[in-house]
């Protein structure tokens, strides 16, 4: 199974998993970058505040039960602002015995159950909290992940490498 790796250490998962963790890498970032999830900001625009507040990247891969390599994109939230609740800036979870007792209604009622996965849903959710205090939230996206980022849209990302090879993107 695999780890957490900083988007600086990608390369270990792919070291790991090869041309499926290249490729688990590539696929994640197209999406979010398809789905237009971040958007690349010019570094030396930013205050001292944003980039001290600016939050790393972070890189999952994960080998799934069935064998695929699955990767995926967070931000390491340690950093974001104090007003806003721990509740509200974390994903939205269900309790595993809701799930459990809405299946077993579900059974006994012999209802249709569809179940839909939304990608990058959270994501791509307006934050009225962020837009109310005029803010935004930004992601550094740096080493393999930014040179991914610049293989799938080398005019709009290669303007904001900076020499240490980051990216600064808003989410």
């Amino acid at each position: 199974m695999g780890g957490p790796f900083t988007s600086d250490s990608v390369q270990q998962g792919i070291k790991k998993f090869g041309e499926k963790g290249k490729q688990a890498a590539v696929t994640e970032m197209k999406q979010s970058h398809d789905r237009s999830c971040f958007k690349p900001l010019d570094v030396n625009k930013l205050t001292d505040k944003q980039r001290r507040q600016a939050m790393n990247s972070l890189f999952f891969i994960t080998e799934k039960r069935d064998g695929r390599i699955k990767g995926r994109t967070v931000a390491d939230g340690s950093k974001q602002r104090l007003w806003i609740n721990k509740e509200v800036m974390s994903s939205p979870k269900v309790a595993v015995e809701s799930v459990m007792l809405s299946a077993i209604i579900d059974a006994e009622e012999q209802r249709e159950v569809a179940v839909v996965d939304i990608p990058n849903a959270f994501i791509q959710t307006n934050n009225e909290k962020l837009k109310s205090h005029d803010e935004t939230n930004i992601m550094k996206v740096k080493g393999s992940l930014a040179d991914v980022l610049v293989e799938i849209d080398p005019d709009t990302c290669e303007p904001h490498l900076t020499n240490k090879m980051e990216c600064q993107c808003f989410i």
